[in-house]
């Protein structure tokens, strides 16, 4: 079937630090348990809020993971493919550079797995500082992320965002790991329609407020955010929040990109 994945390959095919997934305690002792439920759901799905959900709620359930996201290389960029968590309407690392410096693409860049307390990484990776201006609840949860690795290269990345007070063991690395390698095999194995960038589609159907259009034809007037902000009394924030909503709708990372996928104002 065009954009499954076979299940029992797949399940043969991964790998954790050269232990069968059945060694470790990592599954269930007749590959019953939620790895395995994990994969099945692979195999039988391309919708990514399906697959956000499966590991969230299933695969990672005892770690109550407060967001989950997989990113994959398409075109040069990173584009969110598989999504749960309280910020699914954010849309701030929807589409992101991978030359960005955030731990989303330190992962993806470097191929190696790594953690960062949220506090911590805003002060190191811009992109992260303001999105706990956004979320200061969230300054004493901890991102962890793995190299989604398939046929030999990195493909993408997969991160795991989770509560202060959440259990952390070797067991939830390994079951990332495990995560990873079988969404590699289920996004290297989808139909190209599967694996063809969203940013068409998602432009076609943009909806663009009377706010945002304004916003951009600051942008065709060469006004800087501040300027845009005090012309339309928002704040600079309130800017750059419509800037990330129409990135994400039109599938484009530059605001010089807006001014010809925006009609001006009649």
């Amino acid at each position: 079937m065009a954009g499954r994945v076979q299940w029992a390959p797949v399940y043969a095919a991964i790998v954790v630090r050269g232990a069968a997934l059945g060694d470790a305690g990592l599954d269930g002792p007749a590959g019953d348990g939620p790895l395995s439920a994990f994969l099945r759901v692979l195999a039988d799905s391309s919708d990514g809020a399906v697959i956000g959900a499966a590991l969230a709620e299933g695969l990672l359930r005892e770690f109550a993971p407060t967001r989950v996201s997989v990113y994959f290389a398409t075109d040069g960029m990173l584009e969110e493919r598989v999504h749960y968590g309280r910020s699914a309407d954010s849309g701030e690392h929807a589409l992101v550079p991978v030359e960005a410096a955030m731990p989303l693409t330190e992962v993806y860049r470097t191929g190696e797995s790594g953690a960062w307390m949220v506090q911590r990484a805003a002060a190191q990776f811009p992109a992260v500082a303001g999105w706990v201006r956004m979320h200061p609840e969230a300054r004493d949860e901890e991102v962890l992320g793995v190299p989604v690795r398939g046929r030999g290269r990195v493909v993408g990345a997969m991160l795991v965002e989770l509560p202060a007070h959440a259990p952390r063991s070797w067991r939830l690395k390994g079951l990332m790991e495990a995560a990873s390698a079988g969404l590699a095999l289920w996004w290297l194995s989808a139909s190209p329609a599967t694996r063809t960038t969203p940013r068409t589609q998602r432009a076609k159907g943009a909806t663009v407020t009377a706010r945002q259009r304004d916003v951009v034809d600051g942008i065709r007037r060469g006004r800087s955010n501040a300027e845009i902000a005090e012309k339309l009394g928002v704040s600079v924030g309130t800017v750059k929040a419509d800037l990330a909503q129409l990135y994400r709708n039109f599938g484009v990372s530059d605001r010089d990109e807006l001014p010809r996928l925006v009609p001006k104002r009649r």
